[in-house]
């Protein structure tokens, strides 16, 4: 309520991350308000029993994906807050169409047990286990997507580089591969 009282220009928004935050305007961005995906936003069902459900500010994918219509080049970030399962392989999110096969520049499960960085543009690729604890809890992640390398951050902290170009056009998805 505080940064709302004050009068934002058209490259500022106020949103309710923890106790409200002034952010420079996201190209996409969502706090996943009401109970169904923003406009502008798709699924797709992996398995039999997938969802995607939306609620008290929070997008939970189970055997699914969501990702925005959009795509867009080069000189992106990403930066959301999510909690990836401790016991559960195939959870990524990140830069990519639909996460079936490369280019993509995604945090990710991959067989389940650690949390990794991984970046791929179908000729190269770089898989970095990331050493913590970054399973079973929230935390802020983000993704600087470079014209020559990949940057991966969570909490504020760099924990891998990949030094790989990614020319195609990627969007930001979500997704969890298990029902």
């Amino acid at each position: 309520a505080d940064f709302s009282a004050g009068t934002p220009d058209s490259n500022t928004s106020v949103v309710q991350l923890g106790d409200g935050d002034v952010l420079l305007r996201a190209t996409e961005g969502s706090e996943f308000p009401g109970t169904a995906l923003p406009t502008g936003w798709a699924t797709g069902i992996w398995n039999t029993g997938g969802t995607v459900t939306v609620g008290s500010g929070q997008l939970t994918v189970n055997g699914a994906r969501a990702s925005v219509n959009a795509l867009y080049g080069v000189g992106r970030s990403v930066e959301f807050v999510a909690t990836f399962d401790a016991t559960e392989g195939a959870q990524h999110v990140g830069f990519g169409v639909d996460f079936n096969n490369p280019p993509w520049a995604m945090f990710s499960t991959l067989s389940g047990g650690a949390l990794y960085a991984r970046t791929a543009n179908g000729t190269t690729s770089a898989d970095t286990v990331l050493p913590g604890s970054w399973l079973g809890a929230p935390h802020r992640f983000r993704i600087d997507w470079n014209t020559s390398s990949v940057v991966y951050r969570i909490d504020g902290t760099q924990v891998a580089s990949h030094a790989i170009a990614i020319a195609a056009s990627l969007r930001p998805v979500v997704s969890d591969y298990a029902a």
